[in-house]
């Protein structure tokens, strides 16, 4: 089944045959031929799958990847990946990536092996703690520091009002040697995936890295963004100051309010079976600016988008909570902004809530089975010009029991990168220093 893509028009989008003409023109000229507000669009047949590999179910440490939380992080030192152990855990290991296998069935896949570095509890190491439900959210390395956001289950205010603490050998976690937490301000509608802002579209921004979080409408929430969002944030300032600041300074681009939802007439239950965008099923899990385009793409999980929703027990089993109607009604999904609106809205022209993606819908994410293996989390390696996503649960075949490890899909798109400029670049987005 393919839900229906939406397409925004609005004053602030290109035509359509400007779009494709830039596009090309993108590919075939010089990186520099256009300057960010003209960069074209992308369609989500430009990201391209190219392999993966299996993550070992055995325990590590305090933890495994059984049940991984799903956040990942890049680590360009070793050609590995941070990642999030069993959600209860609170915990992170470092496992190197095997050659990548171009085939979409599990079993072909290499295996990673034992971890560089063992799973060790890392949320609950900060001389200041929060909370008995944090769950890693987010990670990224900048300056050869971690940079970890966490969120609560219960995560409206005061729950969790700080969401990040830096990791500052992230190559000795078991060091503990930590600084925070630190409130990011956006609070939970921000602190969840980091990703680098290209170079292009900095100083328009506001800042070097995007961040956001909108895993809100599955849990018991106020504070959550009701549908995508984005955060402007320096994260070199971030990771070379931790010892020393107070709070983290964002831009906010993009985020919705339960008042103020993505979904058409709020209509979260998809009562009027129409909405295509957002429904008390979503959840968004990974996010980036497209370098080469005008495209924020987020990546997560959507459904009810043809049975509707429902609150309570589920007939089909599960705990309570919200539910398809039809068990099989969810699938991974896309939202794609134009970054001239994230601009619009960090300038105050636009409020970021009434923004729209220009398209939406069902994303063909590898190792499907009858039911939906979900993306949840995600690192882009602007050197490589990588995606790694982390398709939870979906390696059934390791011997174990569920709950299964992720699987690590790797994606590239199909356009000229440019490079990056160095995370710690000039922004008008500073940390708040403590006095």
């Amino acid at each position: 089944m393919q839900v229906c893509q939406q397409l925004k028009e609005s004053s602030t989008h290109k035509a359509a045959a400007f779009a494709a003409l830039a596009f090309f023109s993108a590919a075939v000229l010089p990186s520099n031929a256009l300057s960010a507000p003209e960069l074209p669009l992308m369609t989500i047949d430009q990201l391209e799958y190219v392999g993966g590999f299996r993550v070992s179910d055995g325990t590590f440490g305090n933890s495994s990847a059984n049940n991984s939380a799903g956040p990942i992080a890049y680590n360009p030192n070793n050609h590995s990946l941070f990642l999030a152990g069993h959600e209860s855990d609170k915990s992170i290991a470092e496992f190197a990536i095997p050659a990548i296998v171009n085939s979409e069935t599990v079993t072909d896949l290499n295996i990673s092996g034992s971890p560089i570095q063992n799973f060790t509890e890392v949320l609950r190491q900060a001389s200041i703690s929060f909370g008995i439900n944090i769950v890693v959210s987010g990670m990224i390395q900048v300056n050869n520091k971690l940079i970890i956001n966490n969120y609560d289950f219960y995560d409206q205010s005061p729950y969790n009002s700080a969401n990040t603490l830096v990791l500052n050998q992230p190559n000795n976690i078991a060091s503990g040697d930590v600084d925070g937490y630190f409130s990011m301000q956006g609070g939970s509608k921000a602190a969840g995936w980091m990703s680098p802002i290209p170079a292009d579209w900095r100083a328009d921004l506001g800042g070097t890295h995007i961040s956001g979080f909108s895993k809100s409408t599955s849990r018991a929430n106020k504070d959550s963004s009701y549908g995508p969002s984005a955060y402007a944030f320096n994260a070199g300032e971030v990771a070379n100051n931790s010892g020393s600041i107070g709070s983290i300074g964002t831009k906010p681009l993009l985020y919705y309010t339960i008042d103020k939802t993505l979904a058409p007439d709020n209509d979260m239950y998809n009562s009027s079976r129409t909405n295509t965008l957002w429904t008390n099923m979503s959840e968004a899990n990974f996010g980036m600016i497209v370098p080469g385009t005008s495209t924020y793409m987020v990546l997560g999980s959507s459904g009810g988008h043809v049975s509707g929703v429902s609150y309570g027990e589920p007939p089909y089993g599960g705990y309570k909570g919200y539910y398809t109607n039809d068990k099989y009604d969810v699938y991974n999904y896309y939202w794609l902004y134009d970054v001239n609106d994230l601009v619009a809205a960090k300038n105050g022209l636009i409020n970021p809530v009434s923004i729209k993606p220009y398209k939406a819908g069902e994303f063909n994410a590898p190792y499907q089975g009858s039911l939906i293996n979900k993306v949840s989390g995600g690192s882009f390696d602007p050197a490589s010009g990588q995606l790694y996503l982390t398709i939870s649960d979906a390696d059934k075949y390791q011997g174990g029991q569920s709950p299964f490890p992720p699987v690590i899909a790797v994606f590239k798109f199909s356009s000229e990168f440019k490079e990056l400029a160095s995370p710690d670049s000039p922004s008008d987005v500073k940390a708040v220093q403590v006095k």
